[in-house]
């Protein structure tokens, strides 16, 4: 509601009204009349769309079991493998006739072996953990297409299942293999495959899917 302040003339002048001069305030604030305070509704706020207007859902897995149980797998034997290290480390200060069972294998050599095999273990420790964060960061949540079927988002799950998104043009994309319902999908600038498991997950348009991010392509 608009409101506009009339200005009164000086006396002598015939005491008439003026017309409206100037606005208080801006359209949209509302204004005073009275006691009463009147004002325009705020303008709705845009709702959030979890996909881009004109965009198309290829592929979704709402499972994340298996990101989940390699995560928690990788913390798992890290905390083994280490601990493993850490007991063989200490080993090397027990005295020699005190040595029964594995403190005797490690301590060969009058246990200059032991940190070779301590070593040897954080080794195995990293690498095992390793492999398995980056397999559970490889399962594919969503694929979806916009702007016209030449763009691809891709929703991954990474540590203990959390999702992350990406894009990348179709183009860039390609059918690495197909075994059952698993499908590898390798994106162009990323070095390992992306498993899209059919078997959890939907493919909902087969043919689509086929000739965009399940065509094979030669990746320069």
């Amino acid at each position: 509601m608009l409101c506009a302040a009339r200005l009164t003339l000086p006396s002598g002048v015939g005491g008439r009204l003026h017309p409206p001069t100037r606005w208080f305030k801006p359209p949209g604030y509302g204004c005073k009349q009275g006691r009463n305070h009147v004002t325009q509704p705020a303008p709705p706020r845009p709702t959030l769309t979890p996909h881009p207007q004109g965009s198309v859902l290829l592929f979704e897995n709402p499972s994340k079991i298996q990101a989940v149980l390699s995560s928690l797998l990788g913390v798992g034997n890290f905390i083994f493998w280490t601990s493993s290290a850490y007991s063989v480390w200490c080993m090397r200060n027990i005295p020699a006739e005190r040595r029964v069972g594995f403190a005797n294998v490690v301590a060969i050599g009058d246990g200059k072996y032991q940190i070779p095999i301590s070593i040897g273990l954080v080794v195995i420790a990293v690498l095992f953990s390793g492999t398995m964060f980056v397999i559970s960061s490889r399962g594919v949540n969503k694929i979806v297409l916009t702007n016209n079927n030449r763009l691809a988002h891709f929703t991954v799950y990474g540590m203990f299942g959390i999702p992350r998104t990406f894009s990348s043009p179709v183009v860039d994309t390609s059918l690495k293999f197909s075994k059952g319902h698993n499908i590898a999908i390798k994106v162009k600038g990323r070095r390992l495959h992306y498993n899209a498991d059919a078997e959890t997950g939907k493919i909902f348009n087969k043919r689509l899917f086929d000739t965009t991010v399940g065509a094979r392509r030669m990746l320069l």
